[in-house]
Protein backbone atom coordinates (compact mmCIF):
# COMPACT_ATOMS: atom_id res chain seq x y z
CA UNK A 1 0.00 0.00 0.00
CA UNK A 2 2.79 2.44 0.96
CA UNK A 3 4.58 1.56 -2.27
CA UNK A 4 1.46 2.36 -4.33
CA UNK A 5 0.97 5.65 -2.48
CA UNK A 6 4.60 6.53 -3.11
CA UNK A 7 4.22 5.92 -6.87
CA UNK A 8 0.97 7.90 -6.93
CA UNK A 9 2.59 10.83 -5.09
CA UNK A 10 5.60 10.70 -7.42
CA UNK A 11 3.36 10.80 -10.47
CA UNK A 12 1.49 13.75 -9.02
CA UNK A 13 4.72 15.63 -8.34
CA UNK A 14 6.06 14.86 -11.81
CA UNK A 15 2.83 15.94 -13.48
CA UNK A 16 2.85 19.17 -11.46
CA UNK A 17 6.46 19.73 -12.45
CA UNK A 18 5.60 19.12 -16.12
CA UNK A 19 2.74 21.66 -15.99
CA UNK A 20 5.04 24.28 -14.48
CA UNK A 21 7.81 23.47 -16.96
CA UNK A 22 5.48 23.85 -19.95
CA UNK A 23 4.12 27.10 -18.51
CA UNK A 24 7.66 28.48 -18.18
CA UNK A 25 8.41 27.26 -21.72
CA UNK A 26 5.38 29.11 -23.13
CA UNK A 27 6.22 32.31 -21.26
CA UNK A 28 9.86 32.06 -22.39
CA UNK A 29 8.77 31.62 -26.01
CA UNK A 30 6.62 34.74 -25.72
CA UNK A 31 9.50 36.72 -24.22
CA UNK A 32 11.79 35.44 -27.00
CA UNK A 33 9.44 36.90 -29.62
CA UNK A 34 9.50 40.24 -27.81
CA UNK A 35 13.31 40.20 -27.80
CA UNK A 36 13.41 39.20 -31.49
CA UNK A 37 11.23 42.16 -32.48
CA UNK A 38 13.44 44.49 -30.47
CA UNK A 39 16.58 43.02 -32.08
CA UNK A 40 15.29 43.35 -35.65
CA UNK A 41 13.88 46.85 -35.20
CA UNK A 42 16.89 48.26 -33.36
CA UNK A 43 19.26 46.68 -35.89
CA UNK A 44 17.68 48.49 -38.82
CA UNK A 45 16.50 51.78 -37.29
CA UNK A 46 19.43 53.74 -38.70
CA UNK A 47 19.56 52.04 -42.12
CA UNK A 48 19.61 55.07 -44.45
CA UNK A 49 17.54 53.59 -47.29
CA UNK A 50 14.08 52.10 -47.70
CA UNK A 51 13.03 49.02 -45.77
CA UNK A 52 9.66 49.15 -47.53
CA UNK A 53 8.77 50.68 -50.88
CA UNK A 54 6.64 53.57 -49.54
CA UNK A 55 9.06 54.67 -46.80
CA UNK A 56 10.83 57.06 -49.15
CA UNK A 57 7.57 58.86 -49.86
CA UNK A 58 7.12 59.34 -46.10
CA UNK A 59 10.63 60.77 -45.83
CA UNK A 60 9.99 63.27 -48.63
CA UNK A 61 6.75 64.33 -46.94
CA UNK A 62 8.60 64.99 -43.67
CA UNK A 63 11.22 66.91 -45.64
CA UNK A 64 8.48 69.14 -47.05
CA UNK A 65 7.25 69.91 -43.52
CA UNK A 66 10.77 70.85 -42.40
CA UNK A 67 11.11 73.06 -45.49
CA UNK A 68 7.91 74.91 -44.53
CA UNK A 69 5.95 73.72 -47.57
CA UNK A 70 2.26 72.81 -47.68
CA UNK A 71 1.55 69.27 -46.60
CA UNK A 72 -1.23 68.91 -49.19
CA UNK A 73 -0.06 70.74 -52.30
CA UNK A 74 -1.70 71.35 -55.68
CA UNK A 75 -0.97 68.62 -58.22
CA UNK A 76 2.17 69.32 -60.21
CA UNK A 77 5.40 67.79 -61.44
CA UNK A 78 6.96 69.12 -58.24
CA UNK A 79 4.83 67.09 -55.86
CA UNK A 80 1.76 64.92 -55.38
CA UNK A 81 1.02 64.47 -51.68
CA UNK A 82 0.19 61.28 -49.78
CA UNK A 83 -3.45 60.33 -49.14
CA UNK A 84 -2.90 59.90 -45.40
CA UNK A 85 -3.64 62.17 -42.47
CA UNK A 86 -0.65 64.26 -41.34
CA UNK A 87 -0.16 63.67 -37.59
CA UNK A 88 2.47 60.92 -37.96
CA UNK A 89 4.46 63.08 -40.36
CA UNK A 90 4.34 66.15 -38.12
CA UNK A 91 5.48 64.16 -35.07
CA UNK A 92 8.29 62.64 -37.17
CA UNK A 93 9.25 66.09 -38.43
CA UNK A 94 9.40 67.38 -34.85
CA UNK A 95 11.84 64.61 -33.93
CA UNK A 96 13.77 65.09 -37.20
CA UNK A 97 14.24 68.78 -36.36
CA UNK A 98 16.53 67.57 -33.54
CA UNK A 99 18.12 64.49 -35.13
CA UNK A 100 18.33 65.64 -38.75
CA UNK A 101 16.31 64.38 -41.69
CA UNK A 102 16.69 60.63 -42.17
CA UNK A 103 14.59 57.51 -41.84
CA UNK A 104 15.63 57.03 -38.22
CA UNK A 105 13.22 59.51 -36.56
CA UNK A 106 10.31 58.17 -38.61
CA UNK A 107 11.14 54.59 -37.65
CA UNK A 108 11.68 55.54 -34.01
CA UNK A 109 8.10 56.86 -33.87
CA UNK A 110 6.77 53.61 -35.35
CA UNK A 111 8.92 51.41 -33.11
CA UNK A 112 8.00 53.32 -29.94
CA UNK A 113 4.34 53.08 -30.98
CA UNK A 114 4.72 49.30 -31.28
CA UNK A 115 6.35 49.16 -27.85
CA UNK A 116 3.43 51.22 -26.54
CA UNK A 117 0.91 48.80 -28.09
CA UNK A 118 2.69 45.86 -26.46
CA UNK A 119 2.56 47.62 -23.08
CA UNK A 120 -1.16 48.37 -23.53
CA UNK A 121 -1.84 44.71 -24.41
CA UNK A 122 0.11 43.56 -21.34
CA UNK A 123 -1.62 46.08 -19.06
CA UNK A 124 -5.13 45.20 -20.30
CA UNK A 125 -4.63 41.47 -19.81
CA UNK A 126 -2.84 41.82 -16.50
CA UNK A 127 -5.62 44.10 -15.24
CA UNK A 128 -8.33 41.67 -16.36
CA UNK A 129 -6.66 38.48 -15.05
CA UNK A 130 -4.78 39.90 -12.02
CA UNK A 131 -1.71 37.98 -13.17
CA UNK A 132 1.52 38.82 -15.00
CA UNK A 133 1.80 35.52 -16.87
CA UNK A 134 -1.29 35.98 -19.14
CA UNK A 135 -0.11 39.55 -19.75
CA UNK A 136 3.30 38.31 -20.92
CA UNK A 137 1.64 35.66 -23.11
CA UNK A 138 -0.56 38.36 -24.68
CA UNK A 139 2.34 40.76 -25.25
CA UNK A 140 4.37 37.89 -26.71
CA UNK A 141 1.49 37.05 -29.06
CA UNK A 142 1.41 40.65 -30.27
CA UNK A 143 5.19 40.50 -30.79
CA UNK A 144 4.86 37.21 -32.68
CA UNK A 145 2.39 38.90 -35.06
CA UNK A 146 5.40 40.89 -36.35
CA UNK A 147 5.72 38.17 -38.97
CA UNK A 148 1.99 38.19 -39.77
CA UNK A 149 1.97 41.96 -40.46
CA UNK A 150 4.89 41.82 -42.92
CA UNK A 151 7.40 42.88 -40.22
CA UNK A 152 5.79 46.32 -40.01
CA UNK A 153 6.42 47.40 -36.40
CA UNK A 154 9.19 49.89 -37.25
CA UNK A 155 8.31 50.82 -40.84
CA UNK A 156 8.26 54.57 -41.57
CA UNK A 157 4.53 54.72 -42.23
CA UNK A 158 1.43 55.80 -40.33
CA UNK A 159 0.14 52.37 -39.26
CA UNK A 160 1.74 51.70 -35.89
CA UNK A 161 1.12 55.19 -34.47
CA UNK A 162 -2.53 54.95 -35.56
CA UNK A 163 -2.93 51.52 -33.88
CA UNK A 164 -1.24 52.84 -30.73
CA UNK A 165 -3.67 55.77 -30.45
CA UNK A 166 -6.56 53.43 -31.26
CA UNK A 167 -5.83 50.91 -28.51
CA UNK A 168 -4.89 53.62 -26.03
CA UNK A 169 -8.37 55.04 -26.70
CA UNK A 170 -9.95 51.58 -26.31
CA UNK A 171 -8.20 51.13 -22.96
CA UNK A 172 -9.24 54.62 -21.80
CA UNK A 173 -12.87 54.01 -22.76
CA UNK A 174 -13.03 51.16 -20.24
CA UNK A 175 -12.54 53.60 -17.35
CA UNK A 176 -15.47 54.85 -15.31
CA UNK A 177 -13.76 58.18 -14.64
CA UNK A 178 -15.06 61.12 -16.66
CA UNK A 179 -11.60 62.57 -17.27
CA UNK A 180 -10.34 59.29 -18.74
CA UNK A 181 -13.47 59.03 -20.89
CA UNK A 182 -12.69 62.51 -22.23
CA UNK A 183 -9.14 61.32 -22.91
CA UNK A 184 -10.48 58.40 -24.95
CA UNK A 185 -12.20 60.81 -27.34
CA UNK A 186 -8.96 62.80 -27.71
CA UNK A 187 -7.04 59.60 -28.47
CA UNK A 188 -9.64 58.50 -31.02
CA UNK A 189 -9.20 61.94 -32.59
CA UNK A 190 -5.42 61.48 -32.65
CA UNK A 191 -5.89 58.07 -34.32
CA UNK A 192 -8.15 59.66 -36.95
CA UNK A 193 -5.63 62.41 -37.76
CA UNK A 194 -2.97 59.73 -38.08
CA UNK A 195 -4.95 57.44 -40.39
CA UNK A 196 -8.51 58.19 -41.42
CA UNK A 197 -9.49 54.51 -41.63
CA UNK A 198 -9.72 54.51 -37.81
CA UNK A 199 -12.90 56.62 -37.98
CA UNK A 200 -15.23 53.59 -38.45
CA UNK A 201 -13.63 52.05 -35.35
CA UNK A 202 -14.55 55.13 -33.30
CA UNK A 203 -18.12 54.98 -34.61
CA UNK A 204 -18.37 51.28 -33.74
CA UNK A 205 -17.12 51.91 -30.20
CA UNK A 206 -19.63 54.73 -29.76
CA UNK A 207 -22.37 52.33 -30.86
CA UNK A 208 -21.16 49.92 -28.17
CA UNK A 209 -21.25 52.53 -25.39
CA UNK A 210 -24.68 53.68 -26.61
CA UNK A 211 -25.99 50.15 -26.04
CA UNK A 212 -24.10 49.14 -22.89
CA UNK A 213 -22.50 52.18 -21.22
CA UNK A 214 -24.57 55.17 -22.31
CA UNK A 215 -23.22 57.58 -19.69
CA UNK A 216 -19.83 57.56 -21.44
CA UNK A 217 -21.22 58.50 -24.85
CA UNK A 218 -21.54 62.26 -24.32
CA UNK A 219 -18.04 62.84 -22.93
CA UNK A 220 -16.24 60.63 -25.44
CA UNK A 221 -18.05 62.13 -28.43
CA UNK A 222 -17.62 65.65 -27.05
CA UNK A 223 -13.82 65.43 -26.79
CA UNK A 224 -13.56 63.64 -30.15
CA UNK A 225 -15.75 66.28 -31.81
CA UNK A 226 -13.61 69.12 -30.44
CA UNK A 227 -10.39 67.49 -31.71
CA UNK A 228 -12.06 66.67 -35.04
CA UNK A 229 -13.33 70.23 -35.55
CA UNK A 230 -10.04 71.85 -34.54
CA UNK A 231 -7.91 69.54 -36.69
CA UNK A 232 -10.22 69.77 -39.68
CA UNK A 233 -10.40 73.55 -39.44
CA UNK A 234 -6.64 74.03 -39.16
CA UNK A 235 -5.83 71.64 -42.02
CA UNK A 236 -8.51 73.19 -44.25
CA UNK A 237 -7.22 76.70 -43.57
CA UNK A 238 -3.63 75.66 -44.27
CA UNK A 239 -4.23 73.50 -47.34
CA UNK A 240 -7.56 74.65 -48.77
CA UNK A 241 -9.46 72.15 -50.90
CA UNK A 242 -6.40 69.92 -51.21
CA UNK A 243 -6.82 68.56 -47.68
CA UNK A 244 -10.14 66.86 -48.44
CA UNK A 245 -9.03 66.05 -52.00
CA UNK A 246 -6.13 63.90 -50.87
CA UNK A 247 -7.58 62.41 -47.69
CA UNK A 248 -11.17 61.68 -48.77
CA UNK A 249 -11.85 62.19 -52.48
CA UNK A 250 -8.91 60.11 -53.73
CA UNK A 251 -9.36 57.25 -51.19
CA UNK A 252 -13.09 57.19 -52.01
CA UNK A 253 -12.12 56.24 -55.56
CA UNK A 254 -10.44 53.03 -54.36
CA UNK A 255 -11.98 49.73 -55.35
CA UNK A 256 -12.72 46.87 -52.94
CA UNK A 257 -11.57 43.38 -53.97
CA UNK A 258 -14.64 41.43 -52.85
CA UNK A 259 -14.23 38.44 -55.17
CA UNK A 260 -13.89 35.00 -53.64
CA UNK A 261 -10.14 34.61 -54.15
CA UNK A 262 -9.24 37.85 -52.36
CA UNK A 263 -11.60 37.16 -49.46
CA UNK A 264 -10.27 33.63 -48.96
CA UNK A 265 -6.69 34.88 -49.13
CA UNK A 266 -7.50 37.58 -46.57
CA UNK A 267 -9.06 35.00 -44.24
CA UNK A 268 -5.98 32.82 -44.68
CA UNK A 269 -3.72 35.72 -43.67
CA UNK A 270 -5.99 36.58 -40.75
CA UNK A 271 -6.56 33.11 -39.25
CA UNK A 272 -4.32 30.64 -41.06
CA UNK A 273 -1.22 31.01 -38.90
CA UNK A 274 -2.76 31.42 -35.44
CA UNK A 275 -4.42 28.01 -35.13
CA UNK A 276 -3.94 27.61 -31.37
CA UNK A 277 -5.04 31.20 -30.66
CA UNK A 278 -8.27 30.43 -32.52
CA UNK A 279 -8.71 27.12 -30.65
CA UNK A 280 -8.45 28.94 -27.32
CA UNK A 281 -10.84 31.69 -28.38
CA UNK A 282 -13.39 29.20 -29.71
CA UNK A 283 -13.11 27.05 -26.57
CA UNK A 284 -13.53 30.07 -24.33
CA UNK A 285 -16.44 31.46 -26.35
CA UNK A 286 -18.31 28.16 -26.58
CA UNK A 287 -17.84 27.26 -22.92
CA UNK A 288 -18.52 30.70 -21.45
CA UNK A 289 -20.84 32.51 -23.86
CA UNK A 290 -23.30 33.60 -21.17
CA UNK A 291 -20.51 34.69 -18.85
CA UNK A 292 -18.87 36.68 -21.65
CA UNK A 293 -22.13 38.50 -22.37
CA UNK A 294 -22.78 39.45 -18.74
CA UNK A 295 -19.17 40.33 -17.87
CA UNK A 296 -18.59 43.93 -19.07
CA UNK A 297 -14.84 43.58 -19.67
CA UNK A 298 -15.10 40.29 -21.60
CA UNK A 299 -18.02 41.55 -23.66
CA UNK A 300 -16.12 44.78 -24.40
CA UNK A 301 -12.94 43.12 -25.67
CA UNK A 302 -14.84 40.56 -27.70
CA UNK A 303 -16.67 43.43 -29.38
CA UNK A 304 -13.31 45.13 -30.02
CA UNK A 305 -11.98 41.95 -31.63
CA UNK A 306 -15.02 41.45 -33.85
CA UNK A 307 -14.90 45.09 -34.94
CA UNK A 308 -11.15 44.92 -35.57
CA UNK A 309 -11.57 41.72 -37.61
CA UNK A 310 -14.20 43.22 -39.90
CA UNK A 311 -12.51 46.59 -40.40
CA UNK A 312 -9.05 45.05 -40.83
CA UNK A 313 -10.39 42.75 -43.53
CA UNK A 314 -12.05 45.67 -45.31
CA UNK A 315 -8.78 47.60 -45.22
CA UNK A 316 -6.91 44.57 -46.56
CA UNK A 317 -9.46 44.10 -49.38
CA UNK A 318 -9.11 47.75 -50.34
CA UNK A 319 -7.26 47.76 -53.66
CA UNK A 320 -3.61 48.35 -52.84
CA UNK A 321 -4.08 47.11 -49.26
CA UNK A 322 -1.70 44.63 -47.67
CA UNK A 323 -1.45 42.52 -44.51
CA UNK A 324 -0.12 45.44 -42.44
CA UNK A 325 -3.80 46.48 -42.33
CA UNK A 326 -4.54 43.39 -40.22
CA UNK A 327 -2.52 44.76 -37.25
CA UNK A 328 -5.60 45.93 -35.26
CA UNK A 329 -7.13 42.46 -35.56
CA UNK A 330 -3.97 40.68 -34.39
CA UNK A 331 -3.64 43.13 -31.50
CA UNK A 332 -7.19 42.39 -30.34
CA UNK A 333 -6.59 38.63 -30.69
CA UNK A 334 -3.50 38.94 -28.48
CA UNK A 335 -5.65 40.54 -25.77
CA UNK A 336 -8.34 37.85 -26.00
CA UNK A 337 -5.74 35.08 -26.13
CA UNK A 338 -4.14 36.22 -22.87
CA UNK A 339 -7.51 36.51 -21.10
CA UNK A 340 -8.79 33.27 -22.66
CA UNK A 341 -5.71 31.27 -21.61
CA UNK A 342 -6.14 32.45 -18.02
CA UNK A 343 -9.89 31.78 -18.02
CA UNK A 344 -9.52 28.25 -19.35
CA UNK A 345 -6.59 27.45 -17.04
CA UNK A 346 -8.68 28.54 -14.05
CA UNK A 347 -11.64 26.45 -15.23
CA UNK A 348 -9.47 23.38 -15.69
CA UNK A 349 -7.89 23.88 -12.26
CA UNK A 350 -11.33 23.46 -10.68
CA UNK A 351 -11.83 19.99 -12.16
CA UNK A 352 -12.10 17.19 -9.61
CA UNK A 353 -10.29 14.60 -11.73
CA UNK A 354 -6.57 15.29 -11.08
CA UNK A 355 -5.35 13.28 -14.09
CA UNK A 356 -7.61 15.10 -16.54
CA UNK A 357 -6.73 18.39 -14.83
CA UNK A 358 -2.97 17.94 -15.28
CA UNK A 359 -3.34 16.51 -18.79
CA UNK A 360 -5.36 19.46 -20.08
CA UNK A 361 -3.13 22.03 -18.36
CA UNK A 362 -0.15 20.40 -20.06
CA UNK A 363 -1.95 20.53 -23.42
CA UNK A 364 -2.87 24.17 -22.82
CA UNK A 365 0.69 25.35 -22.18
CA UNK A 366 2.23 23.02 -24.75
CA UNK A 367 -0.16 24.31 -27.41
CA UNK A 368 0.78 27.87 -26.50
CA UNK A 369 4.48 27.04 -26.96
CA UNK A 370 3.79 25.36 -30.32
CA UNK A 371 1.92 28.47 -31.47
CA UNK A 372 4.94 30.64 -30.71
CA UNK A 373 7.23 28.16 -32.49
CA UNK A 374 4.95 28.19 -35.55
CA UNK A 375 5.39 31.97 -35.79
CA UNK A 376 9.19 31.79 -35.80
CA UNK A 377 11.27 33.56 -38.46
CA UNK A 378 14.89 34.30 -39.27
CA UNK A 379 15.60 37.72 -37.76
CA UNK A 380 18.71 38.42 -39.84
CA UNK A 381 16.69 37.97 -43.04
CA UNK A 382 14.76 41.13 -42.05
CA UNK A 383 17.90 43.25 -41.69
CA UNK A 384 19.55 44.91 -44.71
CA UNK A 385 23.04 43.67 -45.55
CA UNK A 386 26.29 45.56 -45.99
CA UNK A 387 25.90 45.04 -49.76
CA UNK A 388 22.56 46.88 -49.62
CA UNK A 389 24.22 49.76 -47.78
CA UNK A 390 27.11 49.92 -50.24
CA UNK A 391 24.71 49.88 -53.22
CA UNK A 392 22.71 52.75 -51.74
CA UNK A 393 25.86 54.77 -51.07
CA UNK A 394 27.00 54.15 -54.65
CA UNK A 395 23.66 55.43 -55.97
CA UNK A 396 23.83 58.58 -53.85
CA UNK A 397 27.31 59.32 -55.19
CA UNK A 398 26.08 58.86 -58.77
CA UNK A 399 23.08 61.14 -58.24
CA UNK A 400 25.14 63.80 -56.45
CA UNK A 401 27.58 63.87 -59.38
CA UNK A 402 24.79 64.65 -61.88
CA UNK A 403 24.37 68.32 -62.74
CA UNK A 404 20.98 70.02 -62.43
CA UNK A 405 17.64 68.51 -61.48
CA UNK A 406 17.12 64.75 -61.47
CA UNK A 407 13.74 63.02 -61.81
CA UNK A 408 13.60 59.70 -59.92
CA UNK A 409 10.12 58.43 -60.59
CA UNK A 410 9.90 55.64 -58.02
CA UNK A 411 12.51 56.31 -55.32
CA UNK A 412 12.43 60.14 -55.30
CA UNK A 413 13.79 60.19 -51.74
CA UNK A 414 17.22 59.34 -53.20
CA UNK A 415 17.32 62.82 -54.73
CA UNK A 416 16.65 64.29 -51.30
CA UNK A 417 19.50 62.27 -49.76
CA UNK A 418 21.79 63.36 -52.60
CA UNK A 419 21.13 67.02 -51.83
CA UNK A 420 18.77 67.61 -54.74
CA UNK A 421 15.09 68.52 -55.02
CA UNK A 422 12.74 65.52 -54.99
CA UNK A 423 10.05 65.74 -57.64
CA UNK A 424 6.82 63.82 -58.13
CA UNK A 425 6.88 60.13 -57.21
CA UNK A 426 5.29 57.25 -59.04
CA UNK A 427 4.07 56.04 -55.62
CA UNK A 428 1.67 58.96 -55.23
CA UNK A 429 1.07 59.39 -58.98
CA UNK A 430 -0.58 55.96 -58.92
CA UNK A 431 -3.47 57.44 -56.91
CA UNK A 432 -4.16 60.10 -59.56
CA UNK A 433 -3.67 57.64 -62.42
CA UNK A 434 -6.44 55.45 -60.99
CA UNK A 435 -4.28 52.41 -60.24
CA UNK A 436 -6.33 51.72 -57.09
CA UNK A 437 -9.74 52.66 -58.46
CA UNK A 438 -11.97 52.21 -61.44
CA UNK A 439 -10.86 55.27 -63.39
CA UNK A 440 -8.14 57.94 -63.29
CA UNK A 441 -8.88 61.13 -61.37
CA UNK A 442 -10.21 64.02 -63.46
CA UNK A 443 -6.90 65.85 -62.93
CA UNK A 444 -4.77 63.02 -64.29
CA UNK A 445 -4.77 64.05 -67.94
CA UNK A 446 -3.44 67.56 -67.25
CA UNK A 447 -0.90 66.30 -64.72
CA UNK A 448 0.40 63.63 -67.08
CA UNK A 449 0.72 66.25 -69.83
CA UNK A 450 2.68 68.56 -67.50
CA UNK A 451 5.11 65.79 -66.54
CA UNK A 452 5.60 64.73 -70.17
CA UNK A 453 6.16 68.32 -71.23
CA UNK A 454 8.74 68.84 -68.48
CA UNK A 455 10.63 65.77 -69.70
CA UNK A 456 10.36 66.85 -73.35
CA UNK A 457 11.58 70.36 -72.53
CA UNK A 458 14.66 68.87 -70.82
CA UNK A 459 13.86 70.31 -67.42
CA UNK A 460 15.73 67.35 -65.93
CA UNK A 461 19.36 66.63 -66.74
CA UNK A 462 18.80 62.98 -65.79
CA UNK A 463 15.93 60.56 -65.20
CA UNK A 464 16.30 57.43 -63.09
CA UNK A 465 13.83 54.56 -63.49
CA UNK A 466 13.40 51.01 -62.21
CA UNK A 467 13.39 49.67 -65.79
CA UNK A 468 13.91 51.03 -69.31
CA UNK A 469 10.86 52.90 -70.62
CA UNK A 470 10.23 53.33 -74.35
CA UNK A 471 7.75 56.17 -73.77
CA UNK A 472 10.27 58.16 -71.70
CA UNK A 473 12.93 57.52 -74.34
CA UNK A 474 10.68 58.91 -77.08
CA UNK A 475 10.11 62.08 -75.05
CA UNK A 476 13.81 62.55 -74.39
CA UNK A 477 14.89 62.11 -77.99
CA UNK A 478 18.65 62.34 -77.40
CA UNK A 479 20.03 60.62 -74.31
CA UNK A 480 22.70 58.34 -72.88
CA UNK A 481 21.48 55.23 -71.06
CA UNK A 482 23.42 53.64 -68.20
CA UNK A 483 22.37 50.36 -66.59
CA UNK A 484 23.03 50.27 -62.85
CA UNK A 485 24.87 47.15 -61.75
CA UNK A 486 24.31 45.53 -58.34
CA UNK A 487 26.19 42.87 -56.40
CA UNK A 488 23.33 40.37 -56.78
CA UNK A 489 19.77 39.97 -58.06
CA UNK A 490 18.38 40.87 -54.63
CA UNK A 491 20.72 43.68 -53.56
CA UNK A 492 19.04 46.98 -52.59
CA UNK A 493 15.52 45.68 -52.90
CA UNK A 494 13.28 46.79 -50.01
CA UNK A 495 12.92 43.98 -47.46
CA UNK A 496 9.16 44.45 -47.05
CA UNK A 497 6.35 45.12 -49.53
CA UNK A 498 6.77 45.69 -53.25
CA UNK A 499 10.27 45.02 -54.60
CA UNK A 500 11.81 47.71 -56.78
CA UNK A 501 15.15 49.44 -57.22
CA UNK A 502 16.65 51.95 -59.67
CA UNK A 503 18.16 50.12 -62.64
CA UNK A 504 18.62 52.68 -65.41
CA UNK A 505 19.91 56.27 -65.61
CA UNK A 506 18.99 58.39 -68.63
CA UNK A 507 21.38 61.31 -69.02
CA UNK A 508 19.76 63.92 -71.26
CA UNK A 509 21.70 65.42 -74.18
CA UNK A 510 22.19 69.16 -73.65
CA UNK A 511 21.76 71.58 -76.57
Amino acid sequence: MKYRLSIKNSLRSWSSFLVEFLKILAVSAGVMHILLVAFVCLSRLSYPYELEWFEGTSLVQVGRILAGELFYSPLSVNNVSVIYMPLYYYISALLASFTGLSFMPLRVISFLSSVGIGIIVFFIVKNETRSNIPGIIAAGTFAAAFKLTSYWYDIARTDMLAVFFLFAAILSLRSERRGITLLSGILFGAAFFTKQTTLPFFLAMMFYVLIFERKKLFWATLSFSVIFALGWGILSLQNGQWFTYYTFLLPANHGIELHCGSVLQGLQFLFGHIFFVMIILLAWFSSSFKNIMITPSNRYYWFVALTASGLSMLAYLNRGGWINNLTPAFTSYAILFGIGMDTLANKISNWKNPRALKLFLCLLWFGCSIQFVALRYHPTAQIPTNKDLQAGNMLIRKISALNGDVLILRQNYLALLAGKLPFVSQNTLAEIAGNYGQNPAAEWKNLEAEINQSIKNKRFTAIILESPDIKIESLLGCFKREIIEYASDTTFFPIEGDVSRPTVIYTVCQD
